[in-house]
């Protein structure tokens, strides 16, 4: 049956809400049918709540109040329909596996973020020491005690590019 007679045989059942109720619902319904492809293909309809709750039953004490528990337990839903479609063979239908390991990757620094923000490291304790790096300690002139830029010609202040004695 096409979907627009369902809509108005759904409208003769159910007169007396908004016109765009029934339509959205549809919506909806197939939205959860295809998106259910792939955190189900065909096993249990339910089974990426019930795996991720055994999991977090780990976890007694998780404070799902915490913006990092957040953003790690949004981080593990995408990461068990990763592993899923791996264990089931199949790429999925909505969001395939490399979106979702792309989605887990965003989610993880934005724990990382929000931990260093929440502990006051505004870029923590291990961010990147690569030379360049924003965030790398700036090189110390171990004699005058300032800061020194390494690219430039020896004496020149990292902040200014002055030189100095």
């Amino acid at each position: 049956m096409p979907q627009a007679k369902i809509i108005t045989r759904l409208k003769e059942l159910f007169p007396h809400g908004h016109p765009d109720f029934i339509p959205y619902t549809i919506a909806e319904m197939e939205l959860h049918s295809r998106k259910n492809h792939d955190y189900a293909r065909g096993g249990n309809p339910l089974g990426n709540f019930e795996r991720r709750a055994a999991f977090y039953r780990r976890y007694p004490g998780l404070d799902l109040g915490n913006p990092v528990v957040v953003a790690l337990v949004d981080a593990m839903k995408q990461f068990d329909a990763a592993l899923w479609m791996l264990s089931q063979k199949y790429d999925g239908a909505v969001e395939g596996i490399n979106a979702r390991l792309k989605d887990v990757s965003v989610y993880v620094k934005l724990a990382r973020i929000l931990h260093n923000e929440h502990s006051g490291e505004p870029y923590g304790a291990d961010c990147c020491q690569t030379p360049g790096c924003e965030h790398a300690p700036v090189p110390m002139d171990p004699i005058t005690e300032r800061a020194v830029d390494m690219d430039a010609p020896a004496g020149r202040d990292y902040y200014t590019g002055a030189g100095y004695s």
